[in-house]
């Protein structure tokens, strides 16, 4: 009964509260409460109800999962304990059975005390994984199966393949990801990816293993043309990377390779030395263009090769309350990777994965460029939020965001960077939506102003989520110049703004944020023969001209920072053109265009000068075709962009 849903979410509502209510300021967690009904609109009563939540939601990759079971009571209704300040993806669902498993919707954006309603309405069917030509791998042990179910926080299972079949999980996502690898005793080399969607049918899911390559990956000094001996070569698949073998005293590593049709950002092989960058092999047989690439003799078309630029290793340490080390933490960290075919020409390309702090709070990232400020965010535990003072904890995001930036040490294993999250600033962003009210589902994205230290959002197709009542809680640097960009729909708000030094005997930094109007661009992806463009993306950026936008806010509150009774933040417009800069990347958010080929760019109010359009296809980072659109503030509708 339809109408009856509203009255439904004012009780839930009104239980959650009063839970609430009942729990201290201090308790990490928080109720979330809901009922499940069947088909038939009665309760759904003594079914499972699943609630999941990653520190990276869209990164399947890393950070500890948060998984919480409860049952539905007689009445359809159920309690679950979740994490504060933290989006989990929610379903029900009843018994496993032979022909398949009845399930509701996934439930996105649930939050603490946002009341979640679930009704039955699909089957979910069962599914057998079937390797067909398995003779081309008679040199592995066996095969192993990752499923990635594509819910808003990723769900991630590893199966083992028995007799060359595997039966699949149940999948409740829209889609899902069915990555196999061959096990090779030491390591696991990534063979196929299949994408299996909901609505395919029940049964058998084939898939073909590719032909296995045996090829050579040769790793030298880009200047020196000497081989590296010892570096580590990872083969990437969906994001992760494995690892594949360590080169010999001549810099070569053989491999046993999942042959491919055509050179894919899913399977690339990686290369990482000490005291050099990160390097993305190339095939040598796909450079064609003069000059070509200075290679040892005997080399392969089908070989392997990385000749690596100069780099690094970085070595931190993080430490909480009294100075306390943390250990066996993630840092999600980021960089670059680049080839040197020849003196006067490169390859490039984007690495990221995460590293675990050791007893002593320990960790080393290599491969980074030493003239620039390396990438690296903390994934929090629940359990070491003790390491924080108190008043910090509650609602507070997982991530705590750039670390090392502002911090004491050099960065070399005899002088590391000590990570003190103590004097590191606690902030909360609230936002309205014009008239006061809390703005729902609010994106953001962070970003340091000084220093360019990729957001662990960007890279991973989704920005971080404020909570039902427009509020995000995070860790930023102290004294440190940075910004935000705020998205809801069509609406758009870019600051800057500047931290004091982190105080634990306060609470976070408040500031609160009312939405601008909508604003922006849509319009229509249309190919070079007319038809629609889907499966793009398209962004807005402000080009080569490097002008930053006209922004048009001021300094607020200048006296915030001078009070040292607390931890405070100010709203600036930096004075430096680079960090105005910095802040004007914050326009350039990827959206997708539909089946139809249709898009919708948010924009800020402030114009951009000599702004570009840019689009590419979904899941690639290379982005070829471009159009100017100048952006006044204006929006603009029914923009026609007809592809070359």
């Amino acid at each position: 009964m339809p109408t009856a849903f509203p009255f439904r979410l004012l009780v839930l509502t009104l239980l959650a509260a009063a839970i609430s209510a009942q729990q201290t300021e201090e308790s990490l967690r928080g109720p979330a409460v809901g009922e499940v009904s069947d088909r038939s609109g009665g309760p759904w009563a003594g079914v499972e109800v699943v609630l999941v939540s990653r520190p990276l939601p869209h990164n399947p990759n890393v950070g500890e999962v948060d998984r919480v079971v409860a049952t539905a009571d007689a009445r359809g209704r159920f309690h679950a304990e979740i994490l504060r300040g933290r989006p989990y993806s929610a379903w029900a669902w009843g018994e496993a059975a032979d022909d398949g498993r009845s399930a509701t919707a996934v439930a996105e954006r649930v939050f603490v005390q946002r009341p979640v309603v679930l009704r039955e309405q699909r089957r979910l069917p069962r599914r057998t994984l079937v390797l067909d030509q398995m003779d081309r791998w008679k040199i592995c042990r066996g095969f192993v199966v990752r499923v990635v179910d594509q819910t808003d926080n990723r769900l991630v299972q590893w199966l083992e393949v028995k007799d060359g079949k595997a039966v699949l999980p149940f999948l409740v996502g829209t889609d899902a990801f069915v990555e196999v690898f061959a096990d090779l005793g030491e390591r696991r080399c990534p063979l196929a990816r299949q994408r299996v969607e909901a609505s395919d049918p029940a049964g058998d899911l084939h898939v073909a293993l590719p032909e296995r390559q045996h090829v050579t990956c040769w790793v030298r000094d880009a200047g020196s043309e000497k081989p590296r001996a010892g570096a580590t070569v990872f083969r990437r698949l969906g994001g992760a990377l494995y690892p594949a073998g360590v080169t010999d005293a001549d810099g070569k590593l053989l491999l046993d390779i999942a042959k491919v049709e055509s050179p894919s950002p899913e399977f690339s092989t990686l290369v990482l030395a000490d005291q050099q960058m990160f390097g993305i092999c190339q095939r040598v047989g796909s450079n064609h263009f003069p000059p070509k690439p200075s290679l040892p003799e005997g080399a392969g078309a089908e070989d392997l090769f990385a000749n690596l630029r100069d780099g690094g290793t970085l070595h931190a340490r993080i430490v909480g309350l009294d100075g306390q080390p943390l250990a066996g933490v993630e840092v999600w960290c980021a960089g670059m990777a680049s080839n040197s075919p020849s003196p006067s020409s490169a390859a490039w390309d984007n690495w990221e994965r995460a590293v675990t702090t050791d007893e002593r709070g320990e960790f080393a990232i290599g491969g980074i460029r030493t003239e620039s400020q390396p990438t690296a965010h903390l994934l929090l535990r629940e359990r070491d939020y003790a390491a924080l003072p108190k008043s910090w904890r509650p609602g507070l995001l997982p991530v705590v965001f750039a670390p090392l930036v502002g911090q004491h040490g050099t960065g070399t294993a005899e002088d590391p960077i000590i990570a003190d999250l103590r004097p590191m600033c606690p902030i909360e962003l609230d936002f309205a939506e014009a008239g006061g009210a809390p703005a729902e589902d609010v994106e953001l994205c962070l970003a340091c102003l000084a220093h360019w230290v990729e957001t662990p959002w960007s890279l991973n197709a989704g920005d971080a989520l404020a909570d039902p009542r427009g509020r995000l809680r995070i860790l930023v640097p102290g004294g440190e110049h940075l910004g935000f960009r705020a998205v809801r729909g069509m609406a758009m708000l870019i600051r800057g703004f500047e931290t004091s030094a982190g105080r634990s005997d306060a609470g976070p930094a408040v500031a609160r944020f009312e939405l601008p109007p909508p604003t922006g661009i849509r319009g229509q992806l249309l190919d070079a023969t007319g038809a629609s463009g889907s499966d793009r993306t398209v962004f807005a950026s402000f080009g080569t001209n490097n002008q930053p936008a006209e922004w048009r806010f001021v300094s607020q509150d200048a006296s915030l920072l001078t009070d040292a009774k607390r931890n405070a933040l100010r709203v600036l417009l930096p004075e430096d053109v680079h960090e105005r800069l910095m802040l004007t990347v914050l326009i350039s958010r990827q959206v997708a265009t539909d089946r139809d080929g249709l898009f919708a760019v948010p924009l800020p109010l402030d114009p951009v000068p000599g702004m570009v359009m840019f689009t590419g296809k979904v899941g690639t980072r290379a982005f070829f075709e471009s159009k100017q659109l100048p952006w006044t503030g204006e929006s603009q509708e029914d923009v026609v962009w007809k592809l070359r």
